[in-house]
């Protein structure tokens, strides 16, 4: 497994990377077949003054992405919280992967964004293009999108439907049900 660990805003030192790699490698023997982990660790300072730590993981697996995100006053206290978010993750991951593979449909996969652009913030009251994310779009059917949305705990996912050969976007509902859009074709 290769891992990454990167700090946005901060140093990361020695005790705290270690403390990083132990986290992520109690995952191993959960995922066997995870390949990638990606840690994110970033600082903020918050109204207060105060340092607000955010972590955020992103795991590859058997082509499948998952990623939590969390944060607190401390970067421990981030790591566990994510820690988690993932774990559950990781079993909602293994059930329906395991739902799946019984009724033999290979697992859920995408690819994860190619590239992606930070762009200056807005000023204050103006809402405004912040970031650009581009991502190759593996072919799916719906019912993996809204799989794939659901491990990245997203409220919509846009992927290529291999259906209807278009983009199509699954979203989560206010009411708990998820929702397709499909483009008319004019």
């Amino acid at each position: 497994m290769q891992l990454v660990v990167k700090g946005k805003n901060m140093e990361i030192n020695d005790r705290l990377r270690e403390f990083v790699e132990g986290k992520i490698t109690r995952l191993e023997r959960v995922l066997p077949n995870m390949a990638e982990a990606e840690v994110e660790l970033s600082s903020a300072k918050t109204k207060s003054v105060d340092s607000r730590y955010a972590v955020q993981i992103t795991l590859k697996v058997n082509g499948a992405l998952i990623r939590g995100e969390q944060s607190a006053a401390d970067a421990y206290s981030a790591m566990d919280a994510v820690l988690d978010k993932i774990d559950r993750q990781i079993v909602r991951y293994k059930t329906k992967r395991g739902a799946v593979q019984a009724k033999g449909k290979a697992a859920p996969s995408v690819t994860e964004p190619e590239e992606e652009e930070e762009i200056e913030p807005a000023e204050e009251g103006q809402g405004r293009l912040v970031r650009v994310k581009h991502f190759a779009m593996k072919p799916m059917d719906v019912e993996e999108a809204l799989e794939q949305m659901q491990l990245l705990g997203h409220d919509f996912f846009v992927f290529f439907n291999s259906e209807t050969n278009s983009v199509n976007v699954v979203y989560r509902r206010r009411d708990g049900n998820f929702g397709l859009i499909e483009p008319d074709n004019v």
